[in-house]
């Protein structure tokens, strides 16, 4: 059986291997920690569900961000917009190493929290059609600082992969969240009516809190700096319109929030790679609690989720999608349960792969 050093360091070289061309500077470095028992050491402070690269690389980032005179900063393109492209690993083992305490605390405390906006985009399609004439009651469950909650307030261009055709919705707002679409043209779309918003998290984020903010953009990835510039607009659209979040438990507390939805409205439960943090015991719970509820009012469940991380969720028949994320609606109505699968997305939402039959 794999020590969890041996573990962590296969996570480096996985990660590494999947980040694809849009993470250059993280599948460098990754591949470099892979290779370096003392900076992969650092990654087992954290919490057994908490032991991901992206951990390790946030709180690095974060360095980076507070300081951008260090060293290593030369090669996040988050930081310049003219990147050293040599070898980052280096002076990235430097900072790691000169700021271990640091480094160290971060990882033992926190957990990556990219609420990523981008994901609105597939679920905004996943919503099509949810409401059935009622306006619904909208409860991020691993929400961070809430901003999907404000996914009524953004602007879309949904287009297709070949460029043949593209379709803006709320053109007006900011930030505009663009996603490729494969399969086929959607048609009637529209932003569903929102009148609750509730917000459940482990920890909270406070955006009136810099620290906290600051947190937020070191967990995007520094290549990806359109994810940066479109982070910042949703952080000012929900500092404008604030979202009710409270601290609780993903499992526990998840009765209590749906229960604060009125009667008159739907509850839509949202989650986006937040399961795969919990244990499989917590999972199963959870889902557990979902169907009890949905056996009791009419309820809506998007999970956002890959199947390879959360196997106790219903996912796609095809296994060979199970590493990629599974948007998959299920709702229940009357007491009946139906499972649709919607399609298959990149994690921050750059594009939808729409099932054939959602079924």
């Amino acid at each position: 059986m794999p020590t969890a050093l041996e573990r962590a360091r296969e996570s480096f070289l996985a990660f590494a291997e999947e980040v694809g061309r849009r993470a250059p500077l993280y599948r460098r470095l990754a591949s470099a920690i892979a290779e370096d028992t003392e900076i992969v050491s650092i990654l087992l402070n954290a919490p057994d569900t908490q032991q991901r690269p992206v951990l390790l690389l946030a709180a690095l980032h974060d360095l980076v961000l507070e300081h951008p005179d260090l060293p290593a900063a030369r090669h996040f393109p988050s930081i310049t917009p003219d990147p050293d492209r040599s070898d980052p690993f280096p002076l990235a083992r430097a900072a790691l190493l000169d700021h271990h305490q640091r480094i160290t605390s971060i990882v033992a405390t926190r957990h990556t929290q990219t609420n990523e906006v981008g994901r609105c985009a597939p679920l905004l399609m996943a919503l099509q059609g949810v409401e059935d004439g009622r306006t619904i009651g909208l409860i991020d469950i691993g929400c961070s600082a809430g901003l999907n909650l404000n996914l009524d307030r953004y602007a879309y261009r949904l287009a297709a992969s070949d460029a043949s055709w593209s379709i803006d919705i709320a053109a007006e707002q900011t930030p505009r969240l663009e996603c490729a679409i494969r399969g086929s043209k959607p048609t009637g779309l529209a932003i569903p009516a929102i009148t609750t918003r509730i917000g459940l998290d482990a920890r909270p984020v406070d955006l009136s809190n810099h620290t906290e903010v600051r947190w937020l953009q070191a967990c995007v990835w520094p290549d990806q700096v359109d994810r940066l510039k479109r982070l910042r607009a949703a952080i000012e659209v929900t500092q404008t319109h604030p979202v009710a979040i409270e601290a609780g438990d993903a499992v526990d507390d998840l009765t209590t929030a749906i229960g604060r939805v009125a009667l008159t409205e739907l509850p839509v439960v949202v989650n986006s790679w937040a399961l795969a943090y919990l244990t499989g015991a917590q999972r199963r719970e959870y889902r557990r609690t979902m169907e009890h509820l949905g056996s009791e009012r009419d309820l809506t469940w998007i999970h956002l989720e890959a199947p390879s991380d959360c196997p106790e969720l219903d996912a796609p028949d095809d296994p060979s999608l199970s590493r990629l994320t599974a948007v998959m609606r299920t709702d229940w109505r009357s007491g009946q349960r139906h499972v649709r699968h919607i399609g298959t997305m990149h994690p921050h939402g750059y594009w939808l792969h729409v099932a054939d039959h959602q079924t």
